[in-house]
């Protein structure tokens, strides 16, 4: 009984560290990355479009950059980063017949029907908004946007945050870096986290 009751606990332990690592998005301060053999077609390399990269060619690991929404990205590697390492640039400049903004995207882990969370980045020397490709059961998709960079002081590191409360007929969402166009951003530490029950 002893050793069955052991069994139990363990396991339930295991499942709730497992929930509680599930909610999240990897790579969010940038800090893994890929080279791409064609800055000038740095997409190619993943199968997207015509994405441009800067001459070290890094490009961020895990992260999708959107085939109908193109820009210029860079892995910055400087020592100016908000935490960790690394940081992210993107530029909204390459889709001149389109005039679209630049969006990259990753999958986000663990949202469930009826919850809500915490999305926060920091932001610098530019305009952005993060959100979610949010995906619904009917097969329908929109652009959710949590929260903005605008008019942010120049230099400086800014933390913006929002709350995103997930709907009804839910299926899954994608975290969206979406910067207007002909607009740049620098960002790093973005987290995703549950909100608890009382709103702490």
């Amino acid at each position: 009984m002893k050793k069955r009751l052991s069994a139990m606990l363990l396991g339930a332990l295991l499942a709730g560290g497992a929930a509680a690592a599930e909610v999240g998005i990897e790579n969010g301060g940038f800090e893994s990355f890929v080279l791409v053999s064609d800055p000038v077609h740095a997409a190619a390399d993943k199968g997207f479009g015509s994405w441009q990269a800067d001459a070290d060619r890094r490009v961020p690991g895990k992260w999708l950059l959107n085939l109908t929404s193109p820009g210029r990205v860079a892995v910055v590697t400087d020592g100016g980063a908000a935490e960790g390492k690394n940081y992210l640039r993107i530029t909204a400049d390459v889709d001149v017949k389109h005039q679209r903004g630049a969006h990259l995207y990753i999958f986000a882990k663990g949202l469930a029907e009826g919850k809500k969370y915490r999305l926060s980045a920091k932001v610098r020397n530019g305009s952005a908004d993060v959100g979610f490709y949010e995906y619904k059961l009917d097969k329908t998709m929109k652009a959710v946007v949590v929260c903005q960079a605008v008019g942010l002081p120049a230099g400086e590191w800014t933390e913006i945050s929002g709350e995103y409360q997930v709907p009804a007929n839910f299926k899954n969402a994608c975290l969206a870096i979406m910067v207007p166009w002909q607009k740049s951003v620098e960002i790093d530490a973005i987290r995703l986290e549950e909100v608890a029950s009382d709103g702490k």
